[in-house]
C-alpha cells in the first residue's frame, strides 16, 4: 500500500524538483565548455611550485614539458606556465 503524502510534503518536493530543473542549464553550460580550450586557473586547482610527496607535474599525464627536463612547461588543464616540479589537484599519474 502506498503512503499518502501531505500537501505540505508534496509542495516541498515539487519546489525541490523545480529548483533542480532550473539549475540544469547552468550546470550543463559549465561542462559543455570544459573541453573547448578553457583551462583552470592555478588558484582553482591549488597549484604550487613544489611537489606534493612524490607527485609532481613532470610525472603527470597533463604536463607538456619545456625544451629540457628542468625547463618550465605547460599543462593541458591549468592555464599559464607550469614548473615540472610543481603540483596541483588535477595531478593524474602517467601510465607506466
Amino acid at each position: 500500500m502506498q503512503e499518502r503524502k501531505s500537501r505540505r510534503q508534496w509542495m516541498k518536493e515539487m519546489a525541490a524538483m523545480a529548483a533542480a530543473t532550473a539549475a540544469l542549464p547552468i550546470l550543463g553550460t559549465q561542462f559543455a565548455f570544459a573541453g573547448e580550450g578553457s583551462k583552470e586557473s592555478k588558484a582553482s586547482v591549488q597549484y604550487q611550485d613544489h611537489p606534493y610527496k612524490q607527485d609532481h607535474c613532470s610525472l603527470c599525464q597533463h604536463f607538456i614539458p619545456g625544451a629540457t627536463p628542468k625547463a618550465i612547461g605547460s599543462c593541458q588543464v591549468v592555464a599559464g606556465k607550469v614548473s615540472p616540479e610543481g603540483y596541483c589537484l588535477a595531478f593524474y599519474p602517467k601510465e607506466s
